[in-house]
């Protein structure tokens, strides 16, 4: 609205049209958008469930139907993963005892499972892809290795490191993370 009122709205569009429509308004809704997902013409929103964030994808066709696409009863659902030149939305993230993704495609999770074991890096998280899907930039990093940026082409399957995250970490020790469960 081009002043400050304290609110945060967001609108969209349907496609072919001027109008722009409702979305969410923070002072009523609780939903906090995440991204627009264009290859479904849906959104991916956190909202809560039970007392925890729950993502949901919601349609834009006008209907605004909601789907819940996944929940936990012990923690938040507390982002997502795109990839593509769409920016599909592939995945969510959530945290317990470490940092875990959870891939909606069963090649994503057979990419991941395979660069963690080849990088001896428990998190792989894909940050973007070429337009045709076959170059991956990805990031890998562990409780102890503060992470690198790789590019790995599917079409020769190679592998490449890009940049360290943090280089003047490289070499020192870090310490392993360690969960501390305790009643609150």
């Amino acid at each position: 609205e081009g002043r400050l009122t304290g609110r945060t709205r967001y609108q969209y569009r349907m496609p072919r049209s001027r109008d722009w429509e409702l979305l969410v308004d923070y002072q009523r809704d609780s939903l906090a958008p995440l991204a627009i997902d264009g290859t479904s013409n849906s959104l991916y929103a956190l909202k809560k469930l039970d007392g925890r964030y729950a993502l949901y994808r919601i349609s834009l066709d006008g209907n605004r139907t909601e789907q819940l696409v996944a929940s936990s009863s012990k923690v938040d659902i507390d982002g997502i993963v795109r990839a593509g030149d769409g920016q599909k939305v592939i995945g969510y993230t959530y945290s317990e005892d470490r940092r875990r993704i959870v891939y909606f495609e069963p090649e994503y999770t057979r990419l991941a499972d395979a660069l963690s074991k080849a990088l001896k890096l428990p998190l792989v998280v894909f940050v973007s892809t070429s337009a045709d899907g076959n170059k991956v930039l990805l990031f890998a990093e562990s409780d102890v290795d503060p992470g690198r940026y790789y590019l790995f082409d599917k079409r020769s399957k190679s592998l490449g490191e890009v940049v360290a995250a943090r280089p003047q970490l490289a070499k020192r020790a870090l310490a392993p993370v360690r969960a501390v469960w305790y009643p609150a």
